[in-house]
């Protein structure tokens, strides 16, 4: 539901994330790029020559470019085996994990950006050796051997057999007395991610990787989000038509014509049009009887229908009907003759109108701080328009 609110040196922010994911891993990659896009005429034709350009193009540029792949290299699996390695979203996973945990203040990383009724955060391990020494202490055979980045056997079984260690010096001792190259000196760092932020996101492709890998590893492809969101509901699925497969330009909260905020009202009526309006009703009703209203997704732009309907917002926020209801009583509670008389009351130059009302419902708090349902919020005090 909210739009991502990038940088204003958006120049310096996209290379940045060029820098800190790829670094000198960019030439081979464009390298490699080079060499299949001179052999196919389509992607010399439609995608630019420059891979940097597909990492940071806009989301409407990756809209065309994914529009593009899926007319003519769809059903191409062994083109599509080979983008997919060297566009590989797994290898620089990690990477792009920690840079947008590194960017959540600029980007105000605060709640989920399709639902908005999750928080999600970055957060401070308390003890990351600890945490590293017991995923040592107790990984397979396969995954430590994977996790040591080792081709011996016998340097993996050598480590087992120490088992367990209880400092980071007992595993780089016996790692030292093993057949080992300069660069693993300090093998306990090289293999694990020391840095202490965590982060409790989900970063989902906007447009799919899998159907295209293309756009993978592109920075304006990403929106953090709750795992239900991405797990659960969008999965593969494109933000547009989706039964179609054919994405929208401006419908991903990446994109900078996304409008969510202004195309969507959110409002409340009785469930039983005989009933009286809600808003006439004695405010304590609405929250002692939330089954007497529905909440309603009111799309002024039926192409935003596509994103309730992928993350299932009209039955998510059913379940939360009282936080809008609240909002409801408390409009009815405190319109502003009522705070006028409060102002009036503590004839205090402290206590304006206007402080009174911000005290009540922190609008301006919340623009600051992302709450969750911020935007049902925003439109039950708004009102209907």
């Amino acid at each position: 539901m909210r739009k991502i609110t990038y940088p204003e040196d958006i120049i310096n922010f996209k290379s940045a994330y060029l820098k800190d994911v790829f670094g000198t891993e960019l030439s081979e990659m464009q390298r490699r790029w080079n060499s299949l896009r001179n052999s196919n005429n389509i992607l010399k034709t439609y995608f630019p020559k420059r891979i940097s350009k597909l990492l940071i193009a806009d989301y409407p540029i990756l809209v065309q470019y994914y529009i593009t792949y899926i007319r003519f290299f769809d059903s191409l699996e062994p083109l599509k085996e080979v983008l997919g390695d060297i566009f590989k979203y797994s290898k620089y996973q990690s990477k792009i994990a920690k840079f947008f945990m590194g960017k959540a203040g600029d980007l105000n990383i605060a709640t989920c950006y399709y639902c908005e009724s999750a928080f999600i955060n970055v957060y401070e391990a308390d003890n990351v050796e600890k945490e590293c020494l017991a995923k040592l202490n107790n990984y397979s055979f396969d995954k430590l051997k994977k996790r040591l980045k080792t081709s011996s056997d016998a340097n993996t079984s050598a480590i087992i057999t120490g088992r367990p260690y209880l400092t980071v010096k007992d595993f780089n001792d016996k790692w030292h007395s093993l057949p080992r190259t300069k660069k693993d000196i300090n093998k306990f760092e090289s293999i694990f991610n020391l840095n202490p932020q965590r982060n409790h996101f989900d970063i989902d492709h906007a447009l799919d990787k899998g159907s295209c890998p293309i756009v993978a590893l592109s920075l304006m492809n990403f929106v953090p989000c709750c795992q239900v969101c991405n797990e659960k509901l969008k999965r593969s699925l494109v933000l547009g038509d989706y039964l179609g497969n054919k994405p929208k330009k401006h419908l991903s909260p990446s994109s900078p014509s996304y409008d969510f905020e202004n195309q969507v009202r959110l409002r409340f009526e009785p469930s039983n049009p005989a009933d009286a309006s809600p808003i006439a009703l004695d405010p304590a009703y609405a929250m002692d009887n939330p089954d007497k209203y529905v909440l309603k997704f009111e799309c002024i732009d039926s192409s935003y229908e596509s994103i309730v309907e992928i993350f299932r917002l009209r039955e998510r926020y059913e379940f939360h009907k009282r936080e809008g209801l609240y909002w409801l009583q408390m409009k009815a509670k405190y319109n502003d003759s009522c705070i006028q008389l409060i102002a009036d009351a503590l004839s205090d130059p402290w206590f304006t109108v206007n402080k009174i009302h911000e005290d009540i419902f922190r609008e301006d708090y919340d623009d600051k701080r992302h709450p969750c349902f911020g935007k049902l919020k925003r439109d039950i005090l708004k009102g209907p328009k």
